[in-house]
């Protein structure tokens, strides 16, 4: 299961395999903690949105190595910049697919440690809360596998371990954390997506229904 936590930093000042930062469809010069980013490694994303590499179209993911020794003032190893499509389209539907497509790129990178902001909630106007959730319900949801009777192959990238929410701004702590505890959607999907993957010799009638009774004892519910 992938561990999510909140940390109140500077993006550029966590050390991790790898930041996940965003960007617009449409914007020339990146603002917030991407503009944060791109001013410590010398306008690098500037310079790929100039030339075309980086566009902002929702899903589009560009992965920036940045050495600590080229770039002491970043302690992340590489960014990782999430096209969210344009401002005035995004939604909460968007940002759990950008994030499902990030942690899944994360994973085949093999990074085990990394960090994200929240996306949408600064020039995208959406509710904090809402961004935050659905970040997590998209990382949750993307970072899903089930392995449970495969072989051990040994070209398999291993999970992504743990995400940090970066966030600076204080006033937005509380409704940031609320979301990452509150990821009930996503656990139960995890749970559908279990009992639908289950062969039928291995979940009986009779032990989706001790399921259902243990689901609902576990949450004060009647069965």
């Amino acid at each position: 299961m992938l561990e999510i936590s909140l940390l109140q930093s500077e993006a550029t000042e966590i050390e991790v395999d790898v930041l996940v930062i965003n960007l617009f469809e449409g914007v020339k010069s990146p603002g917030g903690a991407t503009g944060a980013v791109d001013k410590v490694i010398g306008g690098l994303i500037t310079e790929l949105i100039v030339s075309g590499e980086i566009s902002g179209s929702e899903g589009e993911l560009t992965l920036i190595h940045t050495a600590n020794s080229a770039y002491p003032d970043l302690r992340a190893s590489r960014v990782l910049v999430a096209g969210l499509g344009p401002s005035d389209c995004i939604n909460t539907n968007v940002i759990r697919r950008v994030s499902a497509a990030v942690i899944r790129k994360l994973r085949a990178v093999g990074a085990k440690r990394v960090a994200t902001i929240v996306h949408g909630a600064g020039i995208g106007g959406v509710d904090v809360s809402s961004c935050a959730q659905s970040l997590v319900e998209g990382s949750m949801l993307g970072a899903y596998r089930f392995l449970k009777y495969r072989t051990t192959d040994t070209k398999r990238k291993p999970d992504v371990e743990s995400m940090i929410i970066v966030e600076i701004d204080s006033s937005k702590l509380i409704a940031i954390d609320a979301a990452i505890k509150g990821v009930t959607y996503s656990n139960a999907e995890i749970l559908a997506r279990d009992l639908v993957n289950e062969p039928a010799n291995k979940l009986s009638p009779a032990d989706l229904a001790s399921v259902a009774q243990k689901v609902a004892h576990d949450n004060g519910l009647d069965c």
